[in-house]
């Protein structure tokens, strides 16, 4: 497994450049195969486990569930603390009204705790808020932050689905106030391309050329979420039905073209299309890890199979078509 360092003047952490999400953590009367996937993880190399408070408030019994289950997964794996990273996502707006801002100090603090209490945990390693929204004021969402810092409640604060510009307004305001920045992002990053838009939720934010640019000329830190673009190449290659959730979100001219060369890398490396699409997000130049959420231990071991596979400078630019 490869790694990369995240640090500022307090703190320093060795993360993982495959990272397990904890998303799909929405049935507490399957725990005992969620464990069993979390055990693979770590037995492969891996130590970061992102999940949030929102997470699984969708699913009919899924409410507080993906916490909970990560933090009695901490307690049974026997694993040191110190050895496990833990990410949690606070501040999300309601499902139901996606563009109300709950960037406010109250809210903030208030889903912090609650996911300490779930997790059983006195602080998280970092901590994202998990979407912007243009009515937040940043001097006070950044003053919460370097509280919620300053108490030990979390070592770093991220950005989840916010532009590289509001990050950068952000980050220019704490160096200004000496209050503590955001030191790392989450945004939807694949080999198979998509847009808010076609993702059907414009409070998404979704690499592209501006935000490439941002990450690699300040060697930023970003996890990608839905790296793997819900199995597309797999499926894809495999002649697999594809859902109409891949179909609407990723079957384009482009991920067509990119697929073909993922096959043709796939035989010359003697890897899998899910290995080959996790190394195109762990090889970039910047510091990246790729979030995946697997339901199934067959499908975990493929997506590790080669956990430290490396692209070329030269592999990269032919998938980037």
């Amino acid at each position: 497994m490869k790694y990369f360092t995240l640090n500022d003047s307090t703190n320093k952490i060795d993360m993982s450049k495959i990272s397990f999400g904890a998303g799909i953590f929405d049935n507490y009367s399957k725990r005992d195969d969620y464990f069993r996937l979390l055990d693979i993880y770590f037995e492969k190399g891996g130590n970061v486990i992102d999940t949030a408070r929102v997470y699984c408030d969708w699913c009919e019994s899924g409410k507080d569930t993906s916490e909970k289950i990560v933090g009695e997964w901490i307690k049974y794996s026997g694993i040191e603390r110190k050895n496990i990273i833990v990410v949690t996502k606070c501040a999300h707006p309601p499902l139901d009204d996606m563009f109300k801002n709950r960037l406010t100090k109250k809210e903030i603090n208030s889903d912090i705790d609650r996911s300490l209490e779930l997790l059983g945990l006195d602080s998280v390693d970092i901590l994202f808020l998990h979407r912007d929204n243009a009515d937040a004021l940043l001097d006070e969402v950044i003053d919460t932050l370097d509280e919620v810092k300053s108490i030990g409640k979390t070592k770093f604060i991220g950005a989840s689905n916010w532009t590289a510009e509001r990050i950068k307004q952000a980050n220019n305001y704490a160096l200004t106030a000496n209050k503590t920045p955001f030191s790392i992002s989450q945004i939807s990053y694949s080999l198979a391309v998509t847009t808010p838009k076609e993702c059907g939720d414009e409070t998404l934010v979704c690499m592209n050329n501006k935000e490439y640019s941002f990450y690699k000329s300040n060697n930023f830190p970003v996890m990608a979420f839905a790296s793997q673009g819900k199995g597309f190449f797999s499926k894809y290659l495999a002649m697999d039905e594809l859902t109409k959730k891949i179909q609407s979100r990723f079957y384009s001219e482009q991920n067509l073209q990119r697929a073909e060369v993922v096959k043709r890398l796939c035989e010359e490396k003697g890897a899998s299309p899910a290995a080959v699409a996790l190394a195109f997000i762990t090889s970039q130049p910047m510091p990246t890890s790729a979030i995946i959420g697997m339901s199934s231990a067959e499908q975990l071991l493929d997506s590790l199979s080669i956990p430290d596979l490396e692209l070329t400078i030269s592999d990269i630019r032919r998938l980037d078509i």
